[in-house]
């Protein structure tokens, strides 16, 4: 590899170097976590920094929505008439309930969301006037459940069999903002411009991860969101070019 190509690819993983691909910044292949911490890579204060945590409040969290919430608006809407409990893994502030509610009536809807404990405590705040929505440090703290949610989360948990264990008590599996290629490798993601947002994350080979529910599951829907995927420099293989959602249905 030539001098510019490695000046080009650190730049661009430190949000310097921009080339024409619009997918989030990544870097490196690995077999798992470990090799990446054992270099002491793996850092994630930046999203639980005052500044960030201080830009959530209702009025804006209701705000972000995006083509990508599209197919999740859809997918919750087919089951909201048999759901009373929803489980929001990785759901921050409560971004998606907020956001949500301005197009689904989720007025007979437990939202229960389950995050990092910085997390759990603004969510409280901006919350403390709603009834219908719950913050927790962990799943096991969530009992019943009619649907697991998951947008853009699963991916950055090392023992993530433990959540998906546990999601297979709802009725109703939404994935959404999941990458999945042709196989399971962990890379590294840069979320702002120093070295103290680099984060390991999975990208999981497609047919194992779905498998996963299968014997309790039905896929009753898949969908593939472009520009929404993982770049890594030079692993073209092994980048994804988009993200997909994942609707489960459990077998009556």
């Amino acid at each position: 590899m030539s001098l510019l190509n490695v000046i080009k690819k650190k730049f661009y993983f430190y949000g310097l170097y921009k080339p024409s691909q619009k997918y989030s910044q990544c870097l490196g292949v690995y077999d798992n976590f470990g090799q990446i911490k054992k270099n002491g890579q793996d850092r994630f204060d930046s999203y639980c920094s005052d500044a960030c945590l201080k830009s959530f409040t209702s009025e804006a969290i209701a705000a972000q929505i995006t083509f990508r919430d599209f197919p999740n608006l859809f997918f919750l809407q087919s089951a909201l008439k048999n759901i009373t409990n929803v489980l929001d893994f990785g759901g921050a502030c409560g971004h998606h309930y907020f956001a949500y509610r301005k197009h689904l009536d989720l007025s007979n809807i437990q939202w229960h969301v389950v995050e990092m404990n910085e997390i759990v405590s603004k969510g409280n705040e901006i919350s403390a006037n709603e009834n219908s929505i719950f913050f927790h440090t962990d799943v096991n703290h969530v009992n019943q459940f009619d649907l697991f949610f998951c947008s853009g989360a699963i991916h950055y948990v090392e023992d993530y069999d433990r959540i998906l264990k546990y999601a297979k008590k709802a009725r109703y599996i939404l994935f959404s903002r999941l990458p999945l290629g042709k196989k399971t490798i962990v890379t590294t993601q840069n979320i702002g411009i120093t070295k103290r947002n680099i984060i390991p994350l999975y990208i999981f080979n497609r047919n194992d991860f779905v498998n996963m529910f299968l014997d309790e599951f039905d896929l009753v829907g898949e969908v593939q969101v472009p520009w929404d995927g993982l770049f890594i420099p030079y692993h073209d293989e092994e980048t994804v070019r988009s993200s997909s959602v994942l609707f489960f249905k459990k077998k009556i």
